[in-house]
């Protein structure tokens, strides 16, 4: 019944009179368009598409919000019906040297948060100690961490720089 009112309301009752010639090639168009190897494929087809389209607003609400906070509010702005405009395409493709930006930023982030792990190595082999107090920096990047990290580099710069002038005063003594 469901199925009936809906084609009464679009009025598929023409369909009916149409020759079987103009229906096979109808069929095959609609195949060939959706690149589906069999007729009896169009509908789950069509279900998915619709699926899809429905999503397309959610979609450039959402891309519309990214542009905006990535590239500012007067630049990104797409046209609130979702229609492409010039202004909406120049917005998306301002964000995306951005992104490729942060992207890199993240790497190189990583990168130091690795080379931060490998100094605190360096300097607990140096002092030949295994403090435990620079576990909680390697997962955070609170200043405490980077405090804790500088005092220690300040302490072997001065010791080494004691033990420099120590062998120059040495030195100097045994020429005296």
């Amino acid at each position: 019944v469901r199925i009936d009112k809906m084609n009464h309301k679009l009025g598929l009752s023409a369909v009916e009179m149409l020759p079987k010639s103009a229906l096979v090639l109808h069929m095959q168009a609609i195949c060939r368009e959706l690149e589906l190897g069999s007729p009896e494929l169009i509908v789950n087809a069509i279900q998915k598409m619709n699926i899809v389209m429905k999503a397309i607003p959610g979609m450039e609400t959402f891309i519309r919000m990214v542009c905006q906070k990535v590239v500012g509010n007067e630049e990104a702005k797409m046209s609130k019906t979702g229609a492409r405009t010039k202004r909406s395409v120049e917005g998306v493709r301002k964000v995306l040297p951005t992104l490729d930006r942060w992207k890199k930023d993240l790497v190189a982030s990583e990168r130091r948060k690795r080379f931060e792990r490998d100094l605190i190595k360096v300097l607990e082999q140096r002092s030949g100690e295994m403090k435990e107090r620079f576990q909680p920096f390697l997962l955070s990047e609170d200043s405490t961490g980077y405090n804790i990290i500088l005092d220690e580099i300040r302490t072997l710069v001065s010791t080494e720089a004691y033990l420099v002038d120590s062998r120059k005063n040495e030195k100097k003594t045994e020429e005296f």
